[in-house]
């Protein structure tokens, strides 16, 4: 049977159990390649690795600020920036069945958030679609939210969610070109005062319910080990 020379693409694996990408497995060259090869090849990867690193994983992007007007359920407004503590920021939907799957892990880090004296939301966009209905009038954000709300109000009841809920104004939408958010679930992490993004992860931080597997998950764990990290340097003891 005849040797292939095709090289071979295997996942990489990235920290906290996610692909970070492609990686070229050189083995099947008998007598390896030339330099230009093996560029076109190093390229080619690392076009790959950008691309998937962007769909999914984790994002660094240091300095943008929660540039969002919101209000709680019965309607108050929310400055998110004059939030004690570090603020966690879970981008949810009604209709996104991987936020619901990793509402045991935001729940767990919710109350060490808590026990950390920072702050955690779930928050949600002003449209009734992306809640799943289906609105006769599209039109007054004063309906919109009332709509949204009611929606919201079902799911803390049947899956007993104790994070408080925010709806976002609208300028804030999920996958608009140039948004922070590309899609939900996302979760990101400010600090410092004024508020500044330190971290997003993009899709659920874990889906494991059972205490166990919560404290065996890589993602979760660096995300109590990242909040823990902000509570300390938004007190000033960081090093």
């Amino acid at each position: 049977m005849p040797h292939s020379y095709r090289p071979h693409l295997r996942q990489a694996k990235a920290p906290y159990g996610r692909p970070a990408g492609l990686a070229i497995d050189l083995t099947g060259f008998p007598g390896g390649l030339g330099p230009v090869v093996r560029q076109a090849l190093l390229v080619f990867s690392l076009c790959l690795f950008c691309v998937t690193s962007l769909v999914c994983g984790s994002r660094d992007r240091p300095g943008q600020a929660p540039a969002w007007s919101a209000r709680a359920l019965d309607g108050s407004p929310v400055d998110l920036n004059a939030t004690p503590g570090p603020l966690v920021l879970n981008v949810y939907s009604p209709t996104c069945f991987p936020c619901i799957q990793e509402l045991p892990a935001l729940e767990r880090l919710y109350r060490e958030s808590q026990r950390l004296g920072g702050s955690m939301y779930l928050v949600v966009e002003n449209d009734p679609l992306a809640a799943g209905l289906e609105p006769d009038y599209y039109g007054d954000p004063d309906e919109r939210f009332e709509q949204v709300r009611d929606r919201l109000r079902i799911d803390i009841e049947r899956f007993g969610i104790e994070i408080p809920v925010l709806i976002l104004g609208d300028e804030f939408r999920v996958g608009r070109e140039g948004s922070l958010v590309t899609a939900t679930p996302e979760t990101l992490f400010f600090s410092g005062s004024p508020k500044r993004l330190h971290y997003n992860f993009v899709g659920p931080l874990s889906v494991r319910e059972d205490p166990a597997g919560l404290t065996d998950d890589t993602r979760l764990q660096f995300a109590l080990r990242l909040i823990d990290r902000l509570a300390i340097d938004d007190s000033g003891d960081g090093t």
